[in-house]
């Protein structure tokens, strides 16, 4: 029984681990590699703060001056895409405009296609004369925040091994309750003593040392 409980908490601890490993190596902490001074592009972003190079657009001639926008270094090609920022009021995520072909998409153009999760999204914009900027039909739906859901399911499967050896536990317990209850409550023996005729207890005879005048054993001499 215990040897089938061991290896059940170690094949457990084995897929919890997997599945951590898994949850941990896709969650990256943005704030701690800003800090660092590193720079991590997302497929999505929820705050304008976020998105790396991100300046208000300051030529009076332009029709996003004033708003957000974002200047790429073309691959291979001298020269920079710009891009106009803006949010989607639906999902309450931004979005990038490329301003020179009037594609838009979710995800930061600086990550290279091969590195999305849905290399095939876009959105589609009105960009026209006399459209509003902002308007917008996304037939694909944006990649979502991380929720909550994903850290409860971490905690829950951490939690599972411990779990089991409880449960183990108490289970063992209950069993040695049932059929072996002296094994988990074990009683003191208590010595023997023997009644005389009269029902009182016999004095038990003195161990060990005797007195030096040799009554009631062997002398001491």
């Amino acid at each position: 029984m215990a040897r089938l409980q061991l290896l059940a908490i170690a094949a457990v601890l084995l897929l919890a681990g997997s599945a951590c490993a898994d949850k941990v190596k896709a969650k990256v902490d943005f704030k701690k590699m800003k800090a660092m001074g590193l720079v991590a592009y997302r497929e999505s972003y929820k705050n304008i703060e976020d998105i790396e190079g991100a300046v208000k657009d300051t030529d009076p001639n332009s029709k996003y001056s004033g708003e957000y926008v974002l200047e790429v270094p073309k691959k291979g090609e001298e020269g920079k895409d710009k891009y106009f920022i803006t949010k989607d009021d639906k999902s309450g995520l931004y979005y990038f405009v490329n301003l020179a072909t009037e594609e838009a998409q979710w995800h930061d153009p600086r990550i290279p296609a091969s590195q999305l999760s849905k290399p095939g999204d876009s959105i589609e914009f009105d960009l026209s004369e006399g459209a509003d900027s902002k308007a917008t039909k996304a037939p694909v739906e944006p990649a979502k925040p991380r929720s909550k859901t994903d850290s409860i399911t971490i905690a829950v499967v951490a939690m599972i091994p411990i779990l089991i050896f409880v449960g183990g536990t108490i289970g063992r317990i209950a069993y040695l309750q049932m059929y072996y209850p002296e094994l988990l409550w074990p009683k003191k023996e208590r010595k023997h003593r023997q009644r005389g005729n009269n029902g009182k207890v016999k004095p038990q005879k003195t161990r060990g040392k005797m007195n030096q005048d040799g009554k009631g054993g062997r002398s001491a001499n």
